[in-house]
């Protein structure tokens, strides 16, 4: 079970990012990188709502999210070993990506997925489960970014 929902939570982010990577782009969306801004806030609550849905203890959502992150970094130098891959990612996810991150720069999202839990490992600290007030809080700083 645990496998299937970690394969259903990859395919479910993966298939956003998708999606709002084919949107039809309008000026002032890309002038606020909204694209990039729904992806984290959408992204974010997903990797929420499996832990909670899921019940995953602290430290399998960490070797999730550690693991997640590892591979997204693999598929990074990956990209930028092979100059095919790198324009078929880049065309795929164009308006999500800084201009800086299509040429070499790692993409944000890898950061996302690794900062959080790499900073609560330091700590030692299990994450508490986010409360609503405090999820509407992030959300609103990463649109507001």
């Amino acid at each position: 079970m645990l496998l299937f929902s970690i394969a259903c939570t990859v395919v479910v982010v993966v298939g956003l990012q998708f999606l709002l990577a084919s949107c039809k782009k309008v000026g002032w969306a890309s002038r606020l990188e909204l694209e990039r801004k729904v992806q984290h806030a959408s992204t974010g609550l997903l990797l929420v709502a499996v832990q909670w849905t899921f019940g995953f203890t602290s430290r399998v959502a960490t070797a999730i999210l550690l693991g997640c992150a590892a591979a997204y970094y693999c598929v990074h130098l990956a990209r930028l070993r092979s100059a095919r891959l790198n324009k078929l990612l880049v065309r795929m996810f164009a308006g999500m990506l800084r201009e800086d991150e299509k040429i070499d720069r790692v993409p944000a999202a890898f950061w996302f997925l690794l900062g959080p839990r790499v900073l609560l490992l330091l700590l030692l600290l299990p994450p508490p489960p986010p409360s609503p007030p405090s999820l509407l809080l992030l959300i609103l700083l990463i649109l507001r970014r």
